[in-house]
């Protein structure tokens, strides 16, 4: 009999840590593993769900609105829905219920433990004190942290339980793929065929700081036809400071902020640059687009990812807080065509170790040493 994963999702949220978990769900279907996906709500992930024909099973929508008093972000109304999703479980009868975010974390434990199902838990955040994701953690029948930044913020009894796997890269694109990508971005924003590109991808919240990208573009106006995007959903905290500097810098014009961008390999190889600008980063899934797509890319320092880019190699690595070097960073890729096709090269030569059927294979042992 196959195994078989349950993964619950928030159908309304959509991120780097979702493309990374639906790039192993899409693998670890091709290995004979029976994967069902519990959507709460409504949201575009259903879609994207369905494109990989995947089986899907609705489940009550959570209030995604944090209790006023509590810093965690728990809201004890969502533990109103854990009768019917013990119900789920006895009907679905999954071996594994594999957990991808702190939501599902809160949610799904007390699930679990009622129906003895076992869950893993993949960790892709960075670990701040709290009650109710100490609790789910400890629930947890196994931790899958994606990188030595994010598994040290751990603490020791979950580390004791956790294994490290690098998340997934994806395919990377032709030469041809990505000359069709630059020229769909350009029409899209409707922008010069020769116009460059600064791009940031991600959700709009204050920790990934995507206003860097306003004083980067603002810097870099003299340095020929530079626009900026910025693509991801808005998201809290936000980073009013995007609005505030596109407005000061009057770069209404030149920096757009097109949402939720699908599919987001297209719009990095639509740009000449990608900016990674977050803190406290557990991973930083760029740096595997990127190079995937083939686009040189500027690291926070303070990410997973740093673990892996070689600077001045396979990528550029910055404070978070240095705004100078970032648009000095920035300067150097624009101007520098040999530069910014080293970095591509080099950054593309270390993909194969994160490969897809590897990671899904990886974690299908995960599984099955958790049940035998």
């Amino acid at each position: 009999m196959n195994l078989h994963v349950a993964f619950p999702y928030n159908a309304d949220q959509v991120g780097g840590s979702t493309v990374s978990s639906l790039t192993l769900i899409r693998e670890l279907v091709r290995l004979d593993v029976k994967v069902t996906v519990i959507l709460h709500g409504e949201g575009p992930l259903e879609a994207d769900c369905r494109d990989l024909n995947l089986t899907i099973v609705k489940a009550p929508a959570l209030s995604q609105r944090p209790m006023a008093n509590r810093a965690d972000g728990f809201h004890f109304r969502n533990l109103l829905s854990t009768p019917k999703l013990v119900k789920i479980l006895r009907d679905t009868k999954p071996d594994i219920v594999h957990i991808n975010d702190l939501s599902m974390l809160r949610t799904w434990a007390p699930v679990t433990k009622i129906s003895r199902v076992p869950m893993v838990k993949h960790w892709r955040s960075t670990f701040k004190r709290s009650l109710s994701v100490y609790a789910g953690l400890m629930a947890s029948q196994r931790v899958i942290a994606i990188s030595n930044y994010n598994e040290r913020t751990l603490p020791a009894r979950i580390r004791a339980k956790t294994v490290l796997e690098w998340n997934p890269s994806d395919v990377m694109l032709g030469d041809d793929e990505r000359a069709k990508a630059r020229v769909e971005v350009r029409e899209t924003l409707g922008l010069p065929p020769d116009a460059k590109i600064v791009g940031v991808f991600g959700n709009h919240s204050l920790r990934k700081r995507t206003h860097v990208l306003a004083d980067v573009i603002a810097a870099l106006k003299d340095a020929g036809d530079v626009y900026g995007v910025a693509c991801g959903k808005r998201a809290e905290p936000y980073d009013h400071l995007l609005d505030e500097k596109i407005e000061a810098y009057g770069l209404e014009n030149r920096l757009f902020k097109p949402g939720f961008v699908s599919p987001v390999t297209k719009w990095i190889a639509g740009c000449d640059l990608v900016l990674a600008p977050a803190v406290r980063e557990p991973f930083g899934r760029a740096f595997l687009e990127a190079a995937a797509a083939g686009t040189p890319l500027i690291m926070s320092s303070d990410s997973g990812a740093a673990d892996l880019i070689e600077h001045e190699r396979s990528g550029l690595l910055v404070d978070p807080e240095d705004l100078s070097e970032w648009i000095w960073q920035s300067l150097r890729v624009i101007r520098d065509n040999d530069l910014a096709e080293g970095l591509v090269l080099a950054a593309r030569s270390s993909l194969e170790r994160f490969s897809a059927p590897s990671h899904a294979s990886r974690i299908k042992d995960i599984y099955e040493k958790l049940l035998h």
